[in-house]
């Protein structure tokens, strides 16, 4: 399909990292969070994380209903990889191991010079989508990156949380932090 282009859009499109689900190159988009950012007044990993618990909240509602069950944070902890799977083509995620209040994680493929950006989209996420089913005390960390391939990192992620008692799930939340 690039190569139907004319030569400097194929240059352009060749050059930029595009995550392929949106069709968009990663490095603008990156950039364009850190404008927001600053218009906002905010740091750009506290704007992120609230732009994508919202994302969470808008998906998990939406579009990922069916994919994402938020009848407990379990459920939601086992599948949540398959939303990152979705949104970050070619980057990939998979569950290394999910207990009732624990869930390991590994993000792969991930571009080493944008990492950061991954980690803060990935961090809302995952928090906003265990606080739609009702998990509290979130916290989520991240193990050191090993190198893939050239330029290409794995991350691994630890996500810890409590789930509220049957009936008590209007006291939803975590605290994001920066």
């Amino acid at each position: 399909m690039i190569g139907r282009l004319e030569a400097a859009e194929q240059a352009f499109w060749r050059r930029e990292r595009v995550i392929d689900a949106g069709w968009y190159p990663l490095h603008p988009y990156v950039r364009l969070m850190e404008r927001l950012a600053r218009l906002q007044r905010q740091p750009v990993r506290a704007f992120m994380l609230a732009q994508s618990i919202r994302a969470a909240q808008v998906d998990i509602a939406g579009v990922y209903k069916p994919m994402l069950p938020t009848a407990s944070p379990k459920r939601i902890a086992a599948r949540v990889h398959l939303a990152f799977n979705r949104y970050f083509r070619p980057a990939s995620a998979r569950p290394v191991r999910v207990r009732d209040e624990v869930a390991e994680y590994e993000l792969q493929t991930l571009p080493d010079d944008a990492i950061e950006f991954f980690r803060g989209l990935n961090e809302g996420f995952v928090r906003g989508a265990l606080m739609e089913a009702g998990a509290t005390k979130i916290e989520l960390s991240y193990g050191p990156a090993r190198a893939q391939a050239p330029g290409l990192v794995t991350q691994p992620f630890h996500v810890s949380f409590e789930q509220l008692p049957a009936g008590s799930r209007s006291q939803r939340g975590g605290t994001p932090r920066s």
